[in-house]
Parts: C-alpha cells; sequence; structure tokens
C-alpha cells in the first residue's frame, strides 16, 4: 500500500475511470481544498478517523466532479454532521 501525506496526493493519485478506496490511518486537519476530477471514482474509507477542514470562509474542503463515496468501517465510528451550501 501506498502512504501519502496529504489527502490531495492521494486523490491525484487516483487513475481515471478506476474504482479506488482511499484509507485514512490518523486523524487530521487540513486548510488545503481537494477536486475529485470527472473521470476519478473514489471511496474515501475514514477507518474510524476525522478529518478537519479550516477555512476563513465558508464552503467545503471537496469538489466532486466524479463519484465520491465516503464510509467508515472504523471502530470508533461517532456521529457527524455535514453543512452544504448550494
Amino acid at each position: 500500500d501506498t502512504k501519502y501525506f496529504t489527502l490531495a496526493a492521494a486523490v491525484a493519485a487516483v487513475p481515471a475511470n478506476t474504482q479506488t478506496t482511499i484509507t485514512m490511518v490518523n486523524d487530521f486537519a487540513t486548510t488545503e481544498k481537494v477536486t475529485i476530477a470527472a473521470a476519478q471514482n473514489i471511496v474515501l474509507e475514514l477507518n474510524g478517523k476525522k478529518i478537519s477542514y479550516t477555512t476563513d470562509g465558508y464552503g467545503s474542503f471537496i469538489e466532486n466532479r466524479g463519484q465520491l463515496k465516503i464510509k467508515d468501517s472504523g471502530s470508533n465510528v461517532r456521529p457527524c454532521s455535514v453543512q452544504a451550501v448550494l
């Protein structure tokens, strides 16, 4: 398995037209936005980990132009809240 230091780097390595699972191994905080390209098909496995996104404004840190499924199979599953501005 290849390890990446940022979610953006892991997403950038996902090939087009191939479903790929990215599994988190640590909680992390980021200010970096991530874009899922139109031809990418990603399963983001939280694995009981937490992502914190901080910004001075509003908005999400993932822009999904392709296919994205977020799941959490970890043993430390916590409720989460999602805010979307359309």
